[in-house]
């Protein structure tokens, strides 16, 4: 657990984070539904008060010449949980038959999950300029770095290059915000070199957009992986290992040498040794869909869910919205704590341009 507070243990972020971020999204729809559902309540006592009025005062056109009320109508999402949920069942269903595998492919969702999904892209966006209070706005702040971590892998997988370049650029506003001056500067020169090839037309480009910033060990599609981490699961892992590894049996220069330049063509003939013997495992690339690991994920999901209903859901109403807490431990922070974590994406960018621009003015003196 420390290791993962302490973000030094990367295969257990990578695990970890996505199902908090998860279990976060889906709190926040779930609260998302109940203001549905409580808007609709407060319509339909406010049209049976008003039924009542025009019964009484013999006025049946009130409601219809109200504009105020007219307004409500026609903004307001009819929801029903129980038609939510089969129009949804209904459309994963179809979906699974009918969508096209296509990375990009764009969903078309029926006209009874359009509104909803509308109206929750707003309620999104309330709870990202803090309209729902803070706490809210911190925690879903965190699920959308998540989801910037999740696309900038997409983009080493899928050798989506336009992809990695927006990606990237988005990361480095963190890079200068959280002081990280080695991956702020060379983030921002290497960004550069990438974006030259484009607007040059450099064969590179084609390179690239083929995955040369990434490494495919096996055969499926979606198994890249950055270079500095295949590196480090490889030959540095092998290096480095105290028993077959080059550092425990000399110092010598010369012998880690022929060391690294044999190494690959040992590997090979280990390779060729277990493909005829048998013991050359498969390529396991799609481990985390087998049915046994879903289901361990989802029970994982589940626990982090009900864990965080237990102490603080960031998300509900009853919050003070002033105030941003730990939800772990239920304290407020400072100020000036809770200023500088509600705005580390303008204030990153800020620090960004800046450095971008004193670089030109260095470079056209």
């Amino acid at each position: 657990m420390n290791n993962f507070i302490d973000s030094k243990h990367f295969n257990r972020c990578k695990r970890l984070h996505p199902l908090i971020s998860a279990a976060l999204q889906i709190l926040h729809f779930e609260q998302y539904l109940s203001h549905l559902q409580l808007l609709n309540d407060k319509h339909d006592t406010s049209n049976e008060a008003v039924s009542k009025n025009e019964a009484l005062e013999g006025n049946a056109s009130l409601s219809e010449d109200d504009p105020t009320m007219a307004q409500e109508n026609s903004s307001r999402i009819n929801f029903d949980p129980n038609i939510f949920g089969e129009d949804l069942s209904a459309f994963m269903n179809t979906a699974l038959h009918e969508i096209s595998p296509e990375v990009n492919e764009q969903i078309d969702f029926p006209d009874s999950l359009k509104d909803i999904f509308k109206g929750y892209k707003e309620y999104c966006t309330v709870t990202l300029e803090g309209g729902h209070g803070k706490t809210a706005q911190y925690y879903f702040q965190y699920t959308q770095l998540v989801n910037l971590f999740l696309r900038f892998s997409r983009s080493i997988r899928c050798s989506n290059y336009e992809l990695y370049l927006d990606s990237l650029y988005n990361m480095c506003d963190l890079f200068f915000a959280l002081n990280q001056p080695n991956y702020a500067r060379y983030s921002i020169l290497y960004l550069s070199n990438l974006i030259k090839l484009k607007i040059d037309g450099s064969p590179l480009l084609h390179e690239f957009r083929q995955g040369a910033f990434g490494i495919r060990r096996t055969k499926a599609k979606l198994a890249r992986s950055p270079v500095d981490l295949s590196l480090e699961q490889t030959i540095n892992a092998d290096a480095g290992n105290t028993l077959t590894g080059v550092t425990h049996f000399t110092n010598s220069i010369s012998a880690r040498q022929k060391w690294a330049l044999s190494h690959g063509m040992r590997t090979k003939i280990l390779t060729s040794v277990k493909e005829e013997t048998g013991l050359l495992s498969k390529d396991d690339t799609s481990r985390c869909l087998q049915e046994n690991q879903i289901k361990k994920d989802k029970r994982h999901l589940n626990n982090i869910i009900e864990t965080i209903k237990q102490v603080i859901n960031p998300f509900e109403q009853n919050i003070d919205k002033d105030q941003m807490f730990n939800i772990s431990t239920g304290k407020s922070a400072s100020a000036h704590v809770t200023d500088f974590l509600l705005n580390i994406s303008s204030l990153g960018s800020a620090k960004k341009n800046k450095f971008i621009v004193e670089c030109n003015d260095v470079v056209f003196k």
